[in-house]
């Protein structure tokens, strides 16, 4: 993910030690992330900084005191933007409550209540934001793109506050009887008497300006829509806030710290709405050294992606964890890394669609700049592949554009059709088959030649996926004695005269036949296939809305135990008269999509293989190297 090896954690135990343990992990967000949030925020800076900068800050931003000031210009503000929300007639909600947590946090931070440099602002923010988790493309017209220009702004706006502010103090002049975080975040200093640099105070004021409104925004439209929702929680909501409000002092008119502490249920509402949403859905950080965790080794380096959605929708910690239910919380603690809205341990900072992970095969992401949805079991892939009534091709423009419109991958189900049933022929055909299978042998024969001559000095683990195919030639393994069996009787059989291999013989390498299908299987070298949703389409229980993304994702049907047995094991022997259940075996796509030259490529892979397997073997330049592609039970590949 952005361009970085990475493991996804997901249980709470994982969570929990990958946060915590800071000898073995570090901060490890994109390099992109960083530049847009920046290098001096919570976000990147080591342990040690991050707890001074902690320490700091905890005051201004939540000590007592700090929040007493707060809720009078909150309560204020929130009051006078629902009265003016009545008189506007229909509002788009989250929007309006976006702008409402904007202002509270700029008044907060900068004393701003000035309109036109909120909005402008906040308009920065939103091209920040849509420039944070996209693809680190700094070309005009791209989110990254607009995003660091949008961080260019605010960076430019802030250091003059930051340059006026210091000038006002140089010169002994008052500024005003109440400071806001500016302020404090100026003055603060540590006990060794260092104050914090303006590339510091500018990088907070980023990160705390872009999560103070967005999270809360977004928080609060769903506290509220729940609780619409459920009339029973609302009501029990509301008579809580009715019993706070008649106990207050004769002549209290306002809400303080005190009555804050007593909103039990209000509190319960808030924190099952975070749970329920989790709207910060992931941390990264990086391994330091390999780290053996739960079985596997995670190399050095590898970034690790604490999902906190599946760790607040764990069954076992959360029963009906898809039910919105605050009455859950009562008198509940939930364990120590089970509950992480605002992430953990030293580095705590201010979408999966169904909690039944592998179950149901359901996952919402997003993923080339699009909402998306990816699907993982062999009856959705099906059902996504040949439904063209609901889904069209739903490749990334990036890809388009490179691939081409009109090839098979973007061209719309007719025209697929009808390209097909023009190259069908052509590609794949008995006779276009048997005129490619001499050049094939020939260019194979020669390759191998070729590099039977030349040392190859790379270790085996920079060799390219496709390669692992090849590790099948080692004396000692069951399926090469079959192989090279096969092919030795093939030649054996040939009619006297006949050099080279024909159609015929190809189709009787039944058992290279099986290892070709075994690799396809166990590497699925094309994972994955891109479709869109034509109109709003119910599977399963959910809702993909149109224009979604759906990703079809073969490996998880090439791995899936009920149908292959021992699905990690690579196993030629298990295609003995196997005949794969429509939508369990996808090398080459399924349906309408299924690849106009999967025959062509299959034959390709025998040819090669026939003369390898006879002639040649790989010698390994490092044997005390080890293939890896992702996090792999710790145990050696076979050489």
């Amino acid at each position: 993910m952005f361009g970085n090896p990475s493991v996804i954690v997901t249980i709470a135990e994982t969570c929990r030690k990958v946060l915590n343990d800071d000898e073995h992990f570090k901060p490890g967000w994109p390099v992109s992330t960083l530049k847009l949030i920046g290098t001096k925020s919570f976000v990147s800076i080591s342990y040690e900084e991050h707890k001074r900068l902690r320490r700091l800050t905890s005051a201004p931003i939540n000590g007592h005191e700090a929040l007493s000031e707060y809720i009078e210009y909150i309560e204020d503000i929130v009051k006078s933007a629902l009265e003016n929300w009545c008189m506007m007639g229909e509002i788009e909600f989250l929007t309006q409550l976006r702008k409402l947590t904007f202002k509270i946090i700029m008044y907060i931070f900068l004393s701003s209540e000035s309109e036109p440099v909120i909005e402008a602002l906040e308009r920065e923010y939103t091209r920040l934001n849509y420039g944070v988790r996209a693809m680190a493309i700094n070309i005009p017209g791209f989110a990254y793109h607009e995003a660091l220009k949008a961080r260019k702004k605010l960076v430019a706006v802030f250091q003059s506050i930051i340059d006026e502010r210091r000038a006002l103090k140089r010169d002994g002049v008052a500024i005003k009887a109440k400071k806001d975080m500016m302020d404090a975040l100026l003055e603060v200093e540590d006990e060794n008497g260092r104050k914090l640099t303006d590339e510091e105070i500018i990088d907070l004021l980023v990160m705390y300006l872009n999560a103070g409104h967005e999270s809360s925004g977004h928080t609060l439209m769903w506290a509220t829509v729940l609780l619409q929702k459920h009339p029973e929680f609302m009501q029990k909501a509301k008579a809580e806030q009715e019993e706070i409000v008649k106990n207050m002092p004769a002549g209290q008119k306002r809400l303080t710290l005190k009555e804050f502490r007593q909103m039990t249920y209000l509190s319960q509402v808030v924190d099952e709405t975070l749970r329920w949403l989790t709207f910060s859905l992931v941390v990264f950080r990086e391994a330091l050294s390999d780290v053996k965790m739960n079985g596997y080794t995670i190399p050095k380096g590898w970034k690790v992606l604490v999902w906190f959605r599946t760790c607040h929708l764990d069954p076992e910690t959360w029963p009906e964890p898809l039910k919105f239910n605050p009455s859950r919380w009562d008198g509940f603690i939930p364990r120590l890394g089970t509950f992480l809205p605002f992430g953990a341990g030293a580095g705590c900072v201010p979408e999966m669609i169904s909690p039944n992970f592998g179950k149901t095969g359901i996952y919402k992401a997003f993923m080339f700049g699009s909402p998306s949805i990816i699907v993982t079991t062999p009856e959705i892939c099906r059902k996504v592949l040949n439904d063209d009534e609901h889904f069209k091709p739903g490749w990334p423009l990036s890809t388009t554009e490179l691939i081409g419109r009109k090839s098979f991958i973007a061209i719309p189900f007719e025209e697929h059709k009808r390209l097909r049933k023009l190259t069908a022929a052509p590609i794949n055909g008995h006779e276009a088959l048997s005129n490619y299978i001499e050049y094939i042998e020939d260019i194979s024969i020669t390759t191998l030649d070729k590099l039977s001559t030349i040392k190859l000095q790379k270790e085996y683990t920079t060799l390219n996926h496709g390669v692992r195919a090849m590790a099948i030639n080692i004396p000692g393994f069951a399926y090469h004695r079959a192989l090279k069996a096969e092919q030795e009787e093939i030649i054996k059989n040939r009619p006297a005269g006949q050099k080279g291999l024909t159609l015929k013989e190809t189709r009787k390498m039944t058992y290279l036949s099986q290892v070709v299908d075994e690799t396809l299987r166990w590497v699925t070298f094309s994972f994955v296939v891109f479709r869109e949703a034509i109109s709003d389409f119910k599977i399963n229980g959910y809702t993909i809305p149109k224009g979604w993304r759906v990703l079809t994702w073969f490996r998880t049907c090439h791995l899936d135990p009920e149908v292959w047995p021992e699905p990690m094991k690579f196993n030629p022997s298990r295609w003995d008269d196997l005949a794969p259940k429509a939508g369990t075996f996808l090398p080459f796509g399924a349906g309408s999509r299924l690849c106009p030259g999967n025959d062509l490529a299959k034959l390709e892979i025998s040819i090669f293989l026939h003369h390898f397997l006879l002639n040649y073997r790989l010698e390994r330049t490092n044997p005390s190297a080890w293939c890896s592609s992702c996090p792999i039970e710790d145990q050696r590949m076979p050489a």
